[in-house]
C-alpha cells in the first residue's frame, strides 16, 4: 500500500471514529426520549416508536436500557489523526497543506498540555478493550487549522525515532534546517515553525508533572497518593538522566499539578470544584470508582475523588492508625490543597472520638459506624459529583 493510501485510510478511520460516538449519542438521546414516555404512563405503542425510527421494537427497549445507565457524555468535535512519519508526510503533501506549528516532546504529557487541545482528542481502542488517551510525541499543525499527529517520531536522542522525525518534516516540506534542529531538543514547540527565533525549546523535561489521564466514559480521571496503584510487575527502574528537570522548575506533586491547572482552566475542564470522601470505600467500589487496568496492581477503591469539570482526581491512601480518624492524614491534606474543605460532620466526629471515652469506645467497635458510607463536599453543601462511573 503506498503512504498516500494508507494517509487517506486513516483520515477516514478518525471520521468514523468520530461519527460512531455521535450515532451512539443520538441512540442515547432517543432512548432517554422512549424512557420518559414509559415513565409518563402516556399510551404510547413500542412498535410504532420503532417503525417511525425505522427499527424493530427490541430494539427500543435496548435504547431505553441503554441510556438508563450509561452517562450523558460530551464528546469531543474532532479526532485527531495519528500516522506514522512516512504516511504523515505524504497526507500534508497530499493535500497540498504547509506545517504552521510542531510540538514535540521526550514526554509525551507535554506536548497535549503545550498543544492546548481537548486530551479526549487523542482517545484510541485499546488492546484488551476499552479506550485511553494516546498522546503522539510529535504534532504537527497544518495551515487548515487541522492537527495531525506523528505516531513513529520520537525526539531529544540519537537514535531512530529522531531520525523518522527528521523524515517526517522534511516529506511534509518542512525546510531542511527546521527539519534537523526540531528532533534534537527534548521539548521543542515551533510555534511559527518558519521562524526559529519563536521556538520554545529545553532540553529538561517532564516540564509539567500532570502525566496524561485515564478514561472513564468521556470523562478524565486522574489517580494520585501514595497508594495509588502501580505497575504489576514492579514499578521500572529509572535510567541515568530519565528525569532531567530544570532547576528553575521545582516539582510539584501530581496533584499540585492539576490543582494549578484547575486554577485556571480550559473549557473542558471548567466547572463548579466539588469533592466526595468515602468513609466505606466497599461503597465506593460497589459506586463504580475503580479502574480495571492488567497492567496495574489491583487496588482498594479512592478515599477521596474531586471533580471540576470533565475531570476526576481520584486520590488513593493508607488507613491511619489512629482509629479515631474518618480519614487517612493524606486525605484531609489533598483537601486543603485543592481548597474543599471536609464539613463540620466530620470535624464534629474528630472531636468525638478524639476523647478518652472515643478513643476507648473505638478500640471495639470502630469510629465509623454513625457516618454514611460518603459525604459529599462543596462551596454551598448542595452540589454533588455530576459522574458517577456506574450507576445502578
Amino acid at each position: 500500500m503506498d503512504a498516500s493510501t494508507e494517509s487517506r485510510l486513516v483520515a477516514l478511520k478518525a471520521a468514523r471514529d468520530r461519527h460512531r460516538d455521535e450515532i451512539r449519542q443520538i441512540d442515547l438521546e432517543t432512548g432517554r426520549i422512549v424512557a420518559d414516555l414509559d415513565a409518563s404512563g402516556d399510551d404510547y405503542n413500542k412498535s410504532a416508536i420503532g417503525r417511525l425510527l425505522g427499527v424493530s421494537h427490541t430494539q427500543v427497549k435496548n435504547l431505553m436500557r441503554a441510556a438508563e445507565t450509561a452517562p450523558v457524555q460530551t464528546i469531543p468535535a474532532d479526532r485527531v489523526p495519528v500516522m506514522d512519519n512516512v504516511v504523515a508526510g505524504a497526507y500534508v503533501r497530499d493535500r497540498g497543506a504547509r506545517i504552521v506549528r510542531s510540538i514535540s516532546g521526550f514526554e509525551e504529557s507535554d506536548v497535549l498540555y503545550a498543544s492546548g487541545l481537548d486530551p479526549r482528542v487523542f482517545t484510541e481502542a485499546r488492546y484488551g478493550g476499552g479506550d485511553w488517551i494516546r498522546v503522539p510525541a510529535m504534532l504537527w499543525l497544518l495551515d487548515s487549522g487541522e492537527w495531525l499527529g506523528v505516531s513513529e517520531a520520537t525526539v531529544g536522542y540519537l537514535g531512530t525515532g529522531p531520525r523518522y522525525a527528521e523524515q517526517a518534516l522534511l516529506e511534509a516540506g518542512v525546510d531542511a534546517s527546521a527539519a534537523a534542529e526540531i528532533p534534537r531538543w527534548r521539548f521543542c514547540d515551533a510555534v511559527d515553525i518558519s521562524n526559529p527565533n519563536t521556538w520554545e525549546k529545553s532540553v529538561y523535561w517532564p516540564r509539567q508533572d500532570m502525566g496524561i489521564p485515564d478514561l472513564s466514559d468521556d470523562r478524565m480521571v486522574v489517580r494520585f497518593g501514595e497508594g495509588r496503584p502501580r505497575l504489576r510487575y514492579g514499578n521500572r527502574i529509572p535510567l541515568p538522566g530519565d528525569d532531567r528537570r530544570d532547576p528553575a522548575h521545582p516539582e510539584k506533586t501530581r496533584l499540585e499539578a492539576w490543582i494549578n491547572f484547575l486554577n485556571d482552566p480550559p473549557e473542558w475542564a471548567s466547572g463548579n470544584r466539588v469533592a466526595r470522601v468515602f468513609v466505606n470505600r466497599g461503597f465506593a467500589a460497589a459506586q463504580g470508582f475503580e479502574l480495571r487496568d492488567p497492567l496495574l496492581s489491583p487496588s482498594r477503591p479512592p478515599v477521596v475523588v474531586i471533580e471540576q469539570g470533565l475531570v476526576q482526581l481520584w486520590g488513593y491512601f493508607f488507613r491511619s492508625f489512629d482509629r479515631t480518624e474518618i480519614l487517612p492524614p493524606g486525605a484531609y491534606e489533598a483537601l486543603d490543597i485543592a481548597g474543599v474543605y471536609p464539613p463540620a460532620v466530620i470535624a464534629e466526629h474528630d472531636a468525638r472520638a478524639g476523647t478518652p471515652w472515643g478513643r476507648f469506645v473505638n478500640r471495639f467497635i470502630g469510629s465509623t459506624r454513625d457516618l454514611p458510607p460518603f459525604i459529599d463536599i462543596s462551596a454551598t453543601g448542595d452540589v454533588r459529583l455530576d459522574y458517577t462511573p456506574y450507576r445502578a
